[in-house]
């Protein structure tokens, strides 16, 4: 067994003192392993929820939802500004934006809680 595996394996125990069972019998038969088993566990608790917030800080004037965050018609993300909101749904909002960079054009800027896309007009 390799301490991928191992590590995978633990993270998807029930609880700590789950966890630290399977690790005694796995890592028995593997012994090998624990340093690089446990670096990872502890690579992966140091990483904490990171991915459950969003990267862009908004704020609520609602106009538009991303990822319990607002978006509304001024705001900046990334290259684009958003102008109206031409639509919205249970998977996001599509805003009118203009793209300021690397060309300024029109586009249509649709936000989902995967991220943003665009369209040209």
């Amino acid at each position: 067994m390799k301490a991928e595996d191992i590590f995978l394996d633990a993270i998807d125990q029930a609880d700590a003192s789950s966890r630290e069972e399977f690790l005694k019998r796995a890592l028995e038969k593997e012994p090998g392993l624990r340093e690089e088993v446990l670096s990872l566990l502890q690579s992966h608790q140091a990483a904490g929820d990171f991915l459950d917030r969003p990267a862009i800080p908004m704020s609520p004037p609602a106009s538009g939802v991303f990822a319990g965050g607002f978006l509304a018609p001024g705001q900046q993300i990334g290259p684009f500004r958003l102008g109206a909101l031409l639509g919205h749904g249970g998977m996001g909002a599509v805003f009118e934006a203009t793209q300021e960079s690397p060309v300024r054009r029109r586009v249509a800027l649709n936000s989902s809680a995967r991220g943003f896309t665009h369209a040209t007009s």
